[in-house]
């Protein structure tokens, strides 16, 4: 993720206070990779439970690959929210986009929605990472790769923050849909993700 300072400023111009007013039950994110081996297109599936009440929507923060033009990034609401404000840093590659949901949750309240990021306006991608503040119950992560322009190697890892080093490194088999994934109980805090090799 891009710099702490960045991604605070992006969260100031969207009077998001630092706190997580929302906290993520479950998630699952389907990652697909185009054929010059850009992130093209991402699909993600949140369950989310309000632990303050008359929360009305959900920041998401998307970091673009090097050269990566967040200016021609789009997201599209797919289920339970539609898109609000949006914020760009161009330097840092930075998006934050406000996901608005038809009314405001009472504490403890639930609320499913899925949304779409595509972008593939940045360079050659060699991972994909999901960090999380508080514990998730579950995450789900598949990444979807482009033949011919399939990784020699994929492996999964955890990080503690985003400059720690990698743990928990296996190995993740590509399988006849030309996919990887992994799954996650309890997840975070800290960083879990998929990495691949190119040839």
């Amino acid at each position: 993720m891009g710099s702490d300072t960045a991604v605070l400023h992006l969260l100031d111009q969207l009077d998001c206070p630092t706190e997580d007013r929302l906290h993520t039950v479950s998630q699952s994110e389907q990652v697909h990779l185009g054929p010059r081996r850009e992130l093209w297109r991402r699909e993600i599936q949140q369950l989310v439970r309000a632990h303050r009440g008359n929360v009305d929507r959900y920041v998401s923060i998307y970091q673009g690959d090097p050269g990566c033009d967040v200016t021609r990034v789009r997201v599209d609401p797919l289920d339970n929210c539609r898109v609000g404000r949006v914020r760009s840093d161009r330097a840092a590659s930075l998006l934050a986009v406000e996901l608005v949901f038809d009314r405001p949750l009472v504490l403890g309240e639930t609320q499913p929605f899925r949304y779409r990021i595509t972008d593939g306006t940045g360079g050659e991608c060699t991972e994909y990472t999901r960090g999380f503040r508080y514990p998730v119950g579950h995450y789900l992560l598949q990444v979807y790769f482009t033949p011919p322009t399939l990784p020699v190697r994929c492996y999964r890892f955890t990080r503690r923050s985003a400059h720690a080093p990698r743990h928990r490194v296996a190995q993740v088999p590509l399988n006849g849909y030309h996919s990887a994934h992994l799954t996650e109980q309890d997840a975070g805090p800290g960083i879990v993700g998929l990495a691949w090799e190119w040839d």
